[in-house]
């Protein structure tokens, strides 16, 4: 499907197959979704009539998620049944109700775990096929060709972990490797005078041609964000290299001494000799395969169970709703039939509503904050506007004031409309007002626990559910109404704010940024973001005890994952990696400093502060500081900038420190 072609041969096969009972096979027909409602309707026509044969029967075949970063069978593979049930879901989503609803529903995955990867690829190759006859050295090269593949796919089960986000990658990537070694390798053995010999030259092997076209082309050509595309260059220049020569080399280290000793390439001079040290392997193996800490499975399975128990709270709240007053002593009483309801209140879904709406209106009305007038909000903040906010006898115009000053006014606007909305809604179960348009589909997210899309409109929220999604929402009213009453009282310096509940925190970065620029009197291009990690209480303290430092800002809730702090200083170093936790909450003093000057050996670097990727490149893996993502919240969806932590490369290094992804995030765990 997918083409006009396949469109007239899809209609001709379907006419005939439905008079002669015969079978039809309609491949990617998520390529034609216009056509599926087409055969949906035909079906039906056919069926009314009686013309459909009893004997015909209609396959489709479509891929997870199409369109979707992350869609396909391969990256829903293994053990992340919430991806994989969220994924198929949306590819079913596609097709026509009635169609899915009629059809006998089969899930195609391959089998979990990194040998069954390297089963499919490696293990997968025939005796008699043009890769088996390549000379043993070459067959070391598609073993490691191979485990790259494995360690690939199996970092996309820990997502945001293993990858920031899904990624298209497919078996698809594998063949393609192995094209390319016979190409550039065996062009190298011919140009060496050694075509047809067992072995080929070593040294002529272009390694980093290699790492080039896999890591930049293959895989690096679906990759997105920049420090996944430095850690799979990483793994690219540590598996595909001369090391694979060696047969005392680890593939990955445990801590168990006989899973490491599978774990060592041997001794190899066939490919029945390569297939059989894949089957060799343990079949239980551990994060540590992927260079991803040995907890990350208990990390994930942890999430997971929060989420869980988390949408079967609201669940049982429902239900719990439900039951009340249901209880009868007489069971023929219960069934005996009542007057029809008189408003959508006395229905069951109606009191749902309502109890929602009475539950999340108590919670918003209790900030005591002051209902706006209904004004239209403006995503500009001028000047003029900053002083009619603040406060007649306030007249500092500073960046980071009028972007408080804004966060408050559209912490207000919102409100009410929400207020209202809610207000609505229980005026609509009381049965005083009949639901317009906009709040029949208002009515519809309520009751699917879903955020109504014009809550959540103009800035970027993180809970999915809609009761999640109004206690963030109180947190943010909450800490701009704080911070307000911190402007109009001139203790704005003294304060400590989390970024995570802003509506923009990106603006408010920029906000000091300007500020910054201004009291040193530099441009902004000519500044860089640092910031000093410390505990929450430590940046607590020190805001308390800060005397007019408006360059420096303190910031609280923020979470340092697969890393901690160090004590009494702060230097950061990885998690162990046994450690039952993959974060740490952490503070922060953040300030503005002047780009230090390049030395002459940085010059002759094409380094270029503007190109992120060949700044992560070019980083010295002995210096002190690496630079490390900040992101706005845990999926690692929007980044806000990038920092410079102190790190000792000595106990935690530069390879080790991407591996784990290592990030900081504008989250806690508190602001749930």
């Amino acid at each position: 499907m997918g083409s006009s072609t396949g469109l007239d041969m899809a209609g001709r096969y379907l006419k005939d197959a439905m008079v002669e009972g015969t079978w039809v096979l309609l491949k990617n027909i998520h390529l034609a979704r216009a056509y599926a409602d087409v055969v949906e309707k035909w079906l039906h026509r056919e069926r009314s009539e009686g013309r459909l044969h009893r004997n015909f029967r209609l396959v489709l075949s479509i891929e997870a998620a199409p369109g979707i970063p992350g869609s396909s069978f391969a990256t829903s593979r293994n053990n992340s049944n919430n991806s994989r049930t969220k994924h198929f879901d949306e590819s079913l989503a596609e097709l026509p109700v009635s169609l899915v609803e009629a059809s006998v529903v089969l899930v195609y995955e391959p089998p979990p775990g990194m040998k069954s990867s390297l089963l499919q690829t490696v293990g997968a190759l025939k005796p008699h096929s043009s890769f088996a006859k390549q000379p043993v050295d070459v067959q070391r090269i598609y073993l490691a060709a191979a485990w790259l593949h494995a360690v690939v796919m199996e970092r996309l089960l820990y997502i945001p972990m293993g990858w920031s986000t899904q990624y298209e990658f497919n078996d698809t990537e594998f063949w393609r490797i192995l094209q390319t070694v016979d190409s550039w390798v065996g062009s190298t053995s011919r140009s060496s005078g050694m075509d047809g010999k067992k072995e080929i030259d070593r040294a002529s092997v272009p390694w980093p041609a290699l790492q080039t076209i896999i890591g930049t082309t293959l895989y690096g050509g679906k990759i997105s964000n920049e420090f996944d595309q430095l850690l799979l260059d990483f793994l690219c220049s540590q598996l595909m290299s001369t090391a694979v020569f060696d047969d005392d080399r680890f593939f990955a280290f445990t801590e168990d001494d006989e899973i490491n000793s599978r774990l060592r390439c041997r001794s190899i001079e066939s490919l029945q000799d390569l297939q059989e040290w894949v089957r060799a392997l343990p079949d239980a193996q551990t994060p540590l395969w992927a260079r991803l800490p040995a907890s990350a499975s208990r990390v994930m399975s942890a999430q997971h169970a929060v989420a869980t128990i988390e949408r079967l709270a609201v669940v049982r709240l429902i239900e719990e709703g439900d039951n009340d007053g249901t209880n009868t002593d007489n069971e023929e009483e219960h069934f005996v039939q009542q007057a029809a309801p008189r408003s959508i209140g006395e229905t069951r879904w109606g009191q749902k509503i309502q109890r929602f709406c009475k539950m999340w209106r108590h919670s918003l009305n209790a900030l005591g904050c002051m209902r706006p007038q209904r004004t239209t909000v403006t995503t500009s903040f001028s000047a003029t506007a900053a002083v009619e906010t603040t406060s007649s006898n306030n007249t500092s115009l500073e960046p980071t004031v009028i972007a408080m000053q804004r966060e408050y006014t559209f912490a207000l606007e919102r409100l009410g409309e929400i207020l209202d909305d809610l207000e609505a809604l229980e005026d609509i179960c009381a049965g005083s007002r009949n639901p317009t348009a906009t709040q029949r589909v208002l009515i519809d997210n309520v009751l699917m626990d879903q955020v109504p899309p014009h809550w959540a409109r103009s800035y970027h929220t993180f809970p999915t559910t809609a009761d999640q999604w109004i206690s963030d929402f109180r947190n943010r009213v909450a800490q701009a109404q704080f911070m307000h009453e911190a402007v109009e009282k001139k203790t704005f310096g003294k304060k400590c704010l989390s970024l995570g509940l802003l509506f923009w925190p990106g603006a408010f970065l920029t906000a000091t940024k300007q500020q910054a620029a201004r009291r040193q009197h530099r441009s902004l291009e000519q500044l860089q973001l640092r910031l000093e990690l410390m505990s929450e209480e430590a940046a607590r303290i020190h805001a308390a005890s800060n005397i007019e430092e408006s360059h420096t800002w303190h910031i609280v809730g923020l979470t340092l994952f697969s890393a901690r702090l160090e004590a009494n200083c702060g230097t950061c170093e990885l998690l162990p990696a046994t450690s039952g936790t993959s974060s740490t909450p952490v503070g922060a003093l953040l300030s503005w400093e002047p780009i230090p000057a390049a030395t002459a050996d940085e010059v002759l670097l094409p380094v270029s502060k503007t190109s992120l990727l060949m700044r992560l490149l070019s980083q010295n893996p002995t210096s002190r500081c690496f630079a490390t993502p900040f992101y706005v919240n845990p999926r690692r969806d929007s980044m806000l900038e990038v920092v410079e932590l102190t790190v000792d490369p000595v106990h935690s290094p530069m390879r080790a420190w991407y591996e784990r992804g290592v990030c900081l995030v504008a989250w806690s765990e508190a602001e749930r």
